[in-house]
Parts: C-alpha cells; structure tokens; sequence
C-alpha cells in the first residue's frame, strides 16, 4: 500500500513580485526579504485506499491534470507507482518518481541547507516557486511557461538545460551572495490547489489560497533541493483570470458604445477591410479619440481596430494627403494625432508648421511632409478642432468634429470621454480674423496641466498675421496660442 510522508512547511506568499532573470554566471545582491528561522509543524496527508489511488485533493474531484509540452515530451512526467524514495539520487535529470516523500530538504556547496522555507509567486505572467534558506539564499524555479493557471494535477518535468530559475547562494568563504545560473533539471507537481476568489475592493493584497505539492532541482549533487511542500499565498494585485474578465468587460462596454452609432451612414470611398489604416473616431477603455488606425476585422457592423479599440463605418473618415503651400490650413499628424495648423515654409523632407489648437505641446514644430492632411471639405470638418457649440451647463464646448451626418457634427469632447452630436450650425471649425488686438480682454477657450479644455479670462499678447491665431495670457495658461475661432472679446 502506497504511504505518502508528512507534508510541511508553509510560509506567507506575496503575489505579484517581479522575476528575476540573468543569464548564465550572473552574479547579484541576495534578495532583502527576510526568511523565516523555523518550520511550521507538519500537517498529515490521508493516506490512500485499499486499492491503492492516491488521496484526490479536496475540491479538484473533476479536474483535468494538463502537463506542459517539457512533461508530455519525458518519460518521467507519469505519477510514480510505487513507494517514493527516502533521498534524491538522480542528480542529472530528475522524474516526478525520483521526488522523496518527506518535506522539502537539500544541499548546496555539498551541505545541507537550514531554515527553509517554501513561497509560490506570480509575477511577469510566470509562476515561480521559491525556495528559501540559509541567510537569504534561495532556489527560484519558473513552472514551465505553458502552464497558465497551475492546479491539481498540474505536472512540469525538465530535462536537464540552461538555464531555467537559478540559485542565489553564499560563497563557502567570504559569504559573497552571487547567482548560479546553470544547467539544471527538475521534476514538479502540484497535487494541491486550494484557490480563494478575489474580491473586488478588497485591496491589492489579499489572501489567495493554499497549495500543495512536490518538486525536485538539481544542478549537481552538490547543489539540489528536494521533498514536498505546503504554502499559504496571497494576492497582490488581481489574479490573471480576474484580469481577464475585466478586460472582456471593458471590450463589451467599448462595443455598446459603439452601437449607440450604427446608424450613422458610411463614408463614401473609403475601403474597410482588415489591414486598411483609416482615420476613425474609436472607443477603447473608456475613452474616444480620432486619428490613423488600422482595421483588424469587421463583424456585425463593429470594426476592430488596433490597440483594442472599435468603431463603425460611419465614423471612418478619409483625410487626403496634400502638397501643402505656405499660409495653408492643413492637418499635421504627429505623435498626437491630427492636429490644425498653419503652414510657415516648406521644405524637403519637412514643413515647418504653427500649431493652432494643440491638444498638448508638440514635439516639436516641423513634421514630415508626408504627414500632411487636407482636412475635409465640410463646414465642420472631420477631424477640424471644434468650438462654439455648447455643452450640458450653458458653457462653450471645445472638442474634434470626427464626423458630419446630414445637420448634426459628431464631436469628441469631455477630453475624449464622450461623443455627442451637435447641430452643425452651432460649431465654429475655421479660425476666423477676430480683428482683436494686444492687450485686449478676452475670454479664451485653452488647455493647460492638468485643468482641461475650459473658458479663461485673460488677454492678448500677440495677433498671429492678421487674426488667424493669438497668443494669449489666460491664467493659468501663459502664453498659450488660440486660434481665432476660440475666443472672443471680454
């Protein structure tokens, strides 16, 4: 009759610690969490049945046992079918039979290690168990990459390589800490996963769960850690399958959103078909913006874009590319997006440009003559920054018409939090002469910091030829330039 050992050793595991990786010879600083100075006392595992089945761990009853590629490919991913042995003999490549069934236990530099201590971890999108000794020494060892979410039955066998995990040990003289990074094999498996649901609002760090299971490391037999283990964990940071979730959640909000415009009509000759880059109005996480995207699928009317976004044919729009001369009012597209500005010279590969309406400060004031756009024809332009329109208290708006349908212009505003369609007529696109002088009164629609697009009080500084822009004071904007549709005399 099969007899499994005691099972020992449980330790607090923080979820979410980054992984550390090297190659080969590559020496650190031992790690400052503290190691614990005593075992717990060990916990009994039932023993089997008469015929001989190993114990099924409590609540795992139906649960597949998938193995990782390394396991399906090696001899030794199989459970062991006789008793498990007293000591690790197989220093080369460990199988799951060669695993001892007393509680994890091993030698580096020939001795045996002290104080240990077992922690499972996730970070980086890899688990990693973590065994610690000694004076901040420890053997961390990757759970082969394909295994997503570990659990009963979850078995990882290695044939011996360079270089997974490594081993962060003292020197035998001096103590210098360094870590080992060489070929090694080991034998893993989980036969106990006992997971705790995250609970929203709970707070980064909450208790995740206790696990259960058996492992074998070995770089040689100097240098090698074996036995079974038992480890509380906790979570820090939601778990992968919460992740996921939130991330199916956030597409389906994206893809209402986007509804809510089916009935927009389509463009005229604008091609949509996957790989085709357009100028689009998309929604992802929450939030609109306009600018270059590229179409990865059309299904039911929704397109999908890059960078998980989405959108409909009737906010696609064209934008033409332009030979642009000096004084034009063109669409520069930088690292923002499409931005209004002013032609000042021409050159070859680039145009020297004034920005009128800048969502943020540019990079700089020249850009390709290749990213220059016409904007559209209309009275209210797609992609035109649009003001003179007025939003839910009475106030000026500001935005970016992304879209014109029969009376209405689609705008973005709320800085990119919303769409809404506004009659055309009350949207103001062209910069228009406001015969205004320096030092007059103005209320000036501006953005600055952190205090969004909003009226401002304030005064001319400078008149950009004749009118077509100002540089205005508008506390606490300083020197903003405003385009002439975006204020008016005090």
């Amino acid at each position: 009759m099969n007899r499994r050992a005691l099972v020992a050793i449980a330790a607090a595991l923080t979820l979410g610690a980054g992984l550390v990786s090297a190659g080969c010879s590559k020496k650190a600083e031992p790690p400052e969490t503290p190691v614990p100075t005593a075992s717990p006392p060990p916990t009994a595992v039932p023993e089997p049945d008469d015929a001989g089945a190993a114990p099924t761990p409590s609540g795992e009853e139906d649960a597949a046992a998938p193995t990782s590629a390394a396991a399906a490919d090696s001899a030794g991913a199989a459970a062991p079918s006789g008793p498990a042995p007293e000591e690790l003999t197989n220093f080369d490549s460990p199988s799951l039979g060669d695993i001892p069934g007393k509680p994890i236990h091993g030698k580096v530099h020939g001795k045996a290690i002290e104080n240990v201590a077992t922690e499972l971890e996730y970070g980086g999108g890899e688990w990693t168990i973590v065994v610690k000794f000694g004076d901040g020494e420890s053997f961390v060892i990757p759970l082969d990459g394909s295994v997503d979410a570990p659990h009963a039955g979850t078995q990882v066998v290695r044939a011996k390589a360079c270089c997974p995990g490594y081993l962060h040990r003292r020197e035998p003289e001096g103590g210098k800490a360094v870590s080992l990074n060489a070929p090694n094999g080991a034998a893993i498996e989980i036969t106990g996963w006992e997971v705790a649901d995250w609970k929203d609002g709970g707070g980064m760090k909450q208790p995740g769960g206790k696990v259960q299971g058996r492992l074998a490391v070995a770089y040689d037999a100097d240098n090698w850690v074996a036995g079974t283990f038992e480890t509380d964990f906790e979570y820090f940071g939601a778990p992968p399958a919460v992740k996921a979730k939130e991330a199916e959640a956030a597409k389906a909000a994206a893809q209402e959103a986007v509804g809510a415009w089916k009935d927009l009509p389509a463009p005229e000759g604008v091609a949509i078909e996957p790989g085709k880059k357009v100028w689009a109005a998309t929604v992802g996480s929450g939030s609109w913006r306009f600018g270059e995207v590229t179409v990865k699928s059309v299904d039911d009317g929704v397109i999908t874009v890059d960078n998980d976004r989405f959108t409909v044919p009737g906010l696609v729009r064209a934008m033409t590319p332009v030979a642009p001369t000096k004084g034009a009012m063109v669409a520069a597209v930088d690292h923002l997006g499409p931005q209004f500005a002013r032609v000042d010279a021409v050159g070859d590969p680039k145009v020297d440009v004034t920005y009128l309406n800048p969502a943020s400060k540019p990079r700089d004031n020249q850009i390709a003559l290749t990213r220059i756009f016409a904007w559209a024809d209309s009275p209210a332009g797609a992609g035109m920054p649009a003001t003179g329109f007025f939003d839910r208290d009475g106030t000026p708006a500001a935005g970016q018409v992304v879209a014109v349908s029969g009376a209405d212009a689609i705008v973005i505003v709320d800085g990119g939090k919303e769409l809404v369609k506004v009659p055309v007529a009350s949207v103001t696109t062209a910069p228009g002469a406001k015969a205004l002088r320096k030092g007059q009164a103005v209320v000036a629609i501006a953005g600055c910091g952190m205090n969004g697009w909003r009226p401002r009080e304030g005064k001319v500084v400078d008149v950009i030829e004749g009118g077509i822009g100002y540089t205005v004071d508008a506390d606490p904007c300083k020197g903003v330039t405003v385009a002439g549709n975006r204020l008016r005399a005090k």
